[in-house]
């Protein structure tokens, strides 16, 4: 007798590494022991299996519900969650039972709190956190860590919070989660260009200034700078210090919106101070720290953007040009 499988078909396409279109089945389908298990079909007639259901989660079949790390979700009946968001207090504005902000399409919260200390410890309270550095794990952990203990060395201990996130979903995520009273600095250390943050190139995952949703030289999906979601915390003293190469060079690459990401994050967001530079980006290589300029021709300068209300004087301007910390 062949046991019965009751399923559930979800088609979605995508695209392989050469463009081309494909089309994949998904089956949400209960093995004869009741067991749930998710089926992949693609177009060439491809099949995995891997014992997962909503949302990928495996299920805790002591309890019946499925596990986020974080919190419990019921999918079978009560389609919620069984319990508040763990950092609820930190978003008063939000309702404790909600899932990203009520923003799943563009937002992901795999375990409920992700931003860490330099010793992978999940940061729970953000009261005391200075300075957020987002940074790309692959090309700038040890200028990040190195930045770390800077950080650590001018505003205390406990005051600095690390994320190696390379999606644009994940950053998305933590840029909202960012919720320090006081933050003082925010770093993005990656690599990019004068419309583009490249989170992970190589997976195409990107921030851009464009607004049309896809970058300016290769045409590759991005995430708007206007589409991120608010941050959680106090930004009216911080610095956004953006570490990549070009982030304002104004030149005729520039389309859509026509902004550079640093217009686009001045636009979009409402940190006092915004620090960019319209040259490449080197790394100091004793103290790690970036600078605008290569190693064998260093006299370049950073751009700094005020918000438009806030005024400065020539001893301001010079101190910017220079490259310090407001």
């Amino acid at each position: 007798m062949t046991p019965k499988s009751a399923y559930q078909n979800d088609s979605f396409s995508s695209k392989n590494m050469m463009g081309n279109d494909l089309l994949f089945s998904t089956f949400y389908q209960k093995r004869h022991l009741g067991k749930p298990f998710q089926s992949v079909d693609n177009l060439y007639g491809y099949t995995t299996s891997v014992s997962c259901s909503f949302n990928g989660k495996e299920k805790d079949y002591e309890s019946g519900f499925h596990y986020y790390g974080a919190r419990y979700y019921w999918s079978e009946l009560l389609t919620g969650w069984l319990s508040v968001d763990p950092m609820a207090d930190k978003y008063p504005s939000i309702s404790p039972y909600a899932y990203c902000a009520w923003n799943p399409v563009k937002l992901v919260d795999p375990d409920g709190m992700t931003w860490k200390d330099v010793d992978g410890n999940v940061i729970t309270d953000h009261s005391k956190i200075k300075v957020y550095i987002f940074y790309d794990p692959k090309s700038f952990k040890e200028q990040s860590l190195r930045m770390y203990q800077y950080a650590i060395n001018r505003y205390g201990a406990g005051s600095v919070a690390l994320s190696d996130v390379t999606t644009e979903q994940e950053f998305a995520q933590d840029w909202h989660d960012m919720a320090g009273a006081d933050i003082r600095e925010v770093n993005l250390n990656y690599h990019g260009s004068n419309q583009a943050l490249h989170l992970n190139h190589k997976k195409q995952e990107y921030l851009t200034s464009t607004e049309t949703g896809k970058t300016n030289s290769e045409g590759n999906d991005a995430l708007n700078i206007s589409n991120l979601p608010p941050i959680t915390g106090n930004i009216n003293n911080a610095q956004l210090n953006i570490n990549s190469c070009h982030s304002n060079k104004k030149d005729e690459s520039l389309i859509g919106s026509k902004l550079t990401l640093m217009e686009s994050f001045r636009a979009y967001t409402s940190f006092r101070y915004i620090r960019g530079t319209a040259h490449g980006v080197s790394y100091n290589h004793l103290t790690k720290m970036p600078f605008p300029g290569h190693s064998w021709w260093p006299f370049m300068t950073w751009d700094f953007m005020p918000e438009p209300k806030l005024n400065l004087n020539h001893g301001d301007f010079m101190f910017f040009r220079a490259g310090g910390m407001k």
